[in-house]
């Protein structure tokens, strides 16, 4: 019981130097406090590109990442969830944008830095592909619209005239496409059409629990006729209108 006593006070001071050695790594003498706080991700895409994938990553932990989003050209994405990043900015602040441009098959990799903080406080980050595909990462409590922005361009992406341009035709394509069809439809209605138009609707309803068809007793129906050669009319209408307010408003 003697020896027991004796070797007690060795006891403590061994104990009392691992607790010691355990604070002094889980909080180093002099160095800064900087608790990571969990942010939202949003995306903005400058460019006349599809972005077919963003997200950001940690440098050097590829599963320390968030966001995934998809972005058409000129335009911004949604919030997803979730990164983590420092509470306080330091300048030496970098993450990792994982992004590619539709139709690549391959993921692209840029290490940027992070600028100060918009307002000087932790906000959701933004990742940003620029018209000449660059990419930047800022941290902002503050849309792109806000003085306090602190990204390369201030406010939201504009399509350019060329893209709209594009776009507009295509459009015209379809609207000219579908009068076209609804026209001939209208042209070429007859008994032998309302059958082959019944065969189709009636494919289509398979599997579907509102079937439309329900209501008729076959393609002999008159009502069947008018039902038809009314969503034909209609069809025509629509399309009609849409070629003409698409040729009064080209960009």
């Amino acid at each position: 019981m003697e020896n027991n006593s004796k070797c007690l006070p060795y006891l403590h001071l061994a104990v009392l130097a691992s607790i010691a050695m355990l604070v002094a790594c889980a909080s180093p003498i002099g160095s800064p406090k900087n608790d990571n706080v969990g942010i939202g991700i949003h995306s903005l895409n400058y460019s006349a590109r599809e972005v077919a994938y963003i997200a950001v990553e940690k440098p050097g932990e590829p599963n320390g990442g968030g966001g995934g989003d998809a972005l058409n050209p000129y335009s911004g994405g949604g919030t997803i969830c979730c990164f983590s990043i420092p509470e306080k900015w330091h300048p030496d602040l970098k993450v990792v944008i994982k992004y590619n441009f539709y139709p690549e098959s391959e993921y692209r990799k840029q290490v940027v830095n992070v600028p100060p903080y918009g307002g000087g406080k932790p906000g959701d980050i933004w990742l940003i592909v620029h018209a000449d595909e660059s990419v930047e990462a800022v941290v902002s409590d503050f849309s792109p619209t806000r003085e306090e922005w602190p990204g390369k361009v201030k406010g939201y992406p504009v399509p350019s005239r060329e893209y709209r341009l594009k776009i507009w035709e295509r459009e015209v394509e379809s609207a000219r496409h579908n009068v076209t069809l609804f026209a001939k439809f209208i042209k070429e209605f007859s008994p032998r059409s309302i059958a082959e138009n019944w065969n189709h609707d009636k494919d289509r309803d398979k599997g579907r629990s509102d079937k439309k068809l329900q209501r008729f007793t076959g393609p002999d129906d008159p009502k069947y006729a008018e039902y038809l050669k009314k969503s034909y009319e209609e069809g025509l209408r629509f399309f009609s209108i849409r070629l003409e307010s698409l040729l009064r408003n080209k960009p």
